[in-house]
C-alpha cells in the first residue's frame, strides 16, 4: 500500500493494453492540468521496460534515498515524479522478469516519500500482466482513464484492457482517443488519420476527448478535466 501521507489521495490509472497510443502523453497532460488548478499532483511511471514520462516532461534527474531508506520523488514544475528512468542508467535495456518488475513497482507504491498529494496518476505499461496485477492489488484506485487511437488494432487491445479492469472491479471514467486528426499547417483543414467508424468498438464508454496530432494540447486537457468533473470523485477538481 501507499505510504501513510498519501493514503487518502485520489488514485487514477491511465492505461491501454496497446503500446504507442499516447498513455504517457495523456498522463503528463492531466498532471499539468490538475496542477494548473492548484492541486498537488504525483505521477508514477509504472512502465518498467519502456519508461518515457521524464523524457516527455523534458527533464532529467536521479532518485535518491532519504534517511528512512525511502525513495525521494523528483520534483519538476511542482509535480512529483517516480520512474525507473531516474534509477537505471540512461538507455540501458531493463531485461527483468515479471517478478523483478513487480518488486520494482511494489517499491514505487510503498517506499516513496511523497509530499502530501491530492491526486496521483499511475501511467500503466501496455498489456495486462504482472505489473498491472501488482498495481491493482497494492493500491485502491478510484478509477481508470483509457487511451487509444481510433484504429481497430488499438481498440481491440483497449477492449481487452477494459475487460481486465472490469474483472478487477475498477471503474472506468471514460476514454480519450488520441491522434484522431491533424490540422494541415497550410490550409488548416482537419484530416482524419484513421477510419473514425472504428470508434464504435467501445461505445459504452464516455468519450472524454478526441485529441489531435498537435504539439500544444493544453486547452484539450482543460476540457478533459471539465468532463471528468461530472464524476463525484473529481468534483473537487472542477473550478467554475
Amino acid at each position: 500500500m501507499f505510504s501513510a501521507n498519501i493514503k487518502n489521495t485520489l488514485t487514477v490509472f491511465v492505461g491501454s493494453a496497446k503500446g504507442g497510443v499516447g498513455k504517457s502523453t495523456v498522463t503528463l497532460g492531466l498532471a499539468k492540468a490538475f496542477k494548473k488548478r492548484g492541486f498537488s499532483v504525483g505521477v508514477i511511471d509504472a512502465d518498467i521496460h519502456g519508461p518515457s514520462l521524464l523524457t516527455l516532461a523534458n527533464f532529467e534527474g536521479r532518485h535518491v534515498f532519504n534517511s528512512a531508506k525511502k525513495i525521494v520523488p523528483l520534483l519538476h514544475d511542482n509535480i512529483q515524479y517516480v520512474s525507473i528512468e531516474a534509477i537505471v542508467p540512461k538507455h540501458e535495456a531493463i531485461a527483468w522478469r515479471g517478478v523483478m518488475a513487480g518488486r520494482a513497482i511494489a517499491q514505487f507504491l510503498k517506499d516513496v516519500e511523497f509530499s502530501p498529494l491530492d491526486i496521483i496518476l499511475i501511467d500503466l505499461p501496455p498489456g495486462t500482466g504482472d505489473i498491472h496485477l501488482a498495481v491493482c492489488q497494492q493500491t485502491d484506485p478510484k478509477g481508470a482513464i483509457l487511451v487509444s487511437t481510433p484504429d481497430q488494432v488499438a481498440i481491440n487491445d483497449t477492449i481487452r484492457f477494459y475487460n481486465f479492469l472490469k474483472r478487477m472491479s475498477i471503474d472506468v471514467f471514460g476514454i480519450i482517443y488520441n491522434m484522431v486528426h491533424l490540422s494541415c499547417p497550410s490550409c488548416h483543414h482537419s484530416i482524419n488519420l484513421f477510419d473514425n467508424a472504428q470508434l464504435s468498438g467501445l461505445n459504452e464508454l464516455k468519450i472524454l476527448h478526441k485529441l489531435s496530432w498537435s504539439k500544444d494540447l493544453s486547452s484539450d486537457f482543460d476540457h478533459i478535466i471539465q468532463e471528468l468533473c461530472h464524476h463525484d470523485h473529481f468534483s473537487k477538481f472542477c473550478i467554475s
